[in-house]
C-alpha cells in the first residue's frame, strides 16, 4: 500500500497522509478532491512519500516524486 499526501503549492503546506493501492488509485481520490474543492486545480500536487506493510504495519519511505499536478488531474 502506497502513501501520499497532496501539496499546496501556493500554501507551501501538505495535506493528511493518505494511502491509496497504487497511483492510479490515487489520482481518482486526488481528482474527487478537486472536482469538489478547489477552484484553482493548478495549485495543488498529488505526491507519494512512501509505503506501508499492512502485514506488519512498517512504513518505509520512497523518494518524494509528484505523480501528478492537479491541471493533468482534472483534464
Amino acid at each position: 500500500m502506497n502513501l501520499y499526501t497532496i501539496r499546496d503549492t501556493v500554501a507551501e503546506e501538505h495535506g493528511p497522509i493518505f494511502e491509496a493501492l497504487n497511483d492510479g488509485v490515487a489520482k481518482r481520490a486526488f481528482r474527487q478532491m478537486l472536482s469538489k474543492e478547489v477552484t484553482h486545480p493548478e495549485e495543488y500536487d498529488l505526491i507519494i512519500v512512501g509505503t506501508v506493510d499492512k502485514k506488519t504495519m512498517l512504513v518505509s519511505a520512497v523518494p518524494v516524486k509528484v505523480v501528478c499536478n492537479g491541471n493533468g488531474a482534472v483534464s
